[in-house]
């Protein structure tokens, strides 16, 4: 009966073991998962606010054309006379 005994105790110590081996493990891979998702957000964040910049330059490429443009229509108005239409 000592025998059971012990050899019960020493599954369940086995076991507690490896319970703690597997737990020590699991928080290792997730501390090293955590890191690895922390340098991806970084990097999608960095050339978010690359993108962001990108964006601004291009909007001010399209606004400066717009302003050109209608300076450009407002010229040619000058010098360009009505068209009547005389087909009555």
């Amino acid at each position: 009966l000592r025998e059971a005994r012990l050899e019960g105790e020493a599954i369940v110590h086995s076991a507690q073991v490896r319970a703690e081996q597997e737990l020590f493990l699991y928080r290792a891979k997730r501390r090293d998962e955590e890191k690895a998702f922390q340098e991806a957000i970084k990097g999608l964040e960095a050339q978010k606010e690359q993108l962001e910049e990108t964006c601004m330059i291009y909007r001010n490429y399209i606004a400066e054309g717009c302003d050109l443009f209608d300076q450009m229509r407002e010229y040619t108005m000058r010098f360009t006379p009505p068209v009547s239409s005389d087909s009555d």
